[in-house]
């Protein structure tokens, strides 16, 4: 169990801003705030090329993100 919690913790690290989970078997990620479609496409063309990497050299290029993963949600 604290493998699987120490594998979670690092794909959280790797994307900033989005909770992490398993479901049936696959790994989940979701965003910590609601993003809208042309958002979220936007992400996925700059995360899909990290994917295909292998998980110890995972890096997101977070400055061509469209919005800051670290900003507070405004509630």
């Amino acid at each position: 169990m604290d493998r699987l919690r120490a594998q979670l913790t690092r794909f959280e690290d790797a994307f900033p801003g989005f909770r992490t989970e398993i479901v049936e078997g696959s790994v989940v990620a979701s965003p910590v705030r609601p993003f809208d479609g042309e958002t979220v496409q936007r992400l996925w063309t700059i995360v899909e090329p990290a994917i295909d990497s292998s998980l110890g050299k995972l890096t997101i290029p977070t400055a061509r993100l469209p919005v800051d993963p670290k900003a507070r949600h405004r509630t």
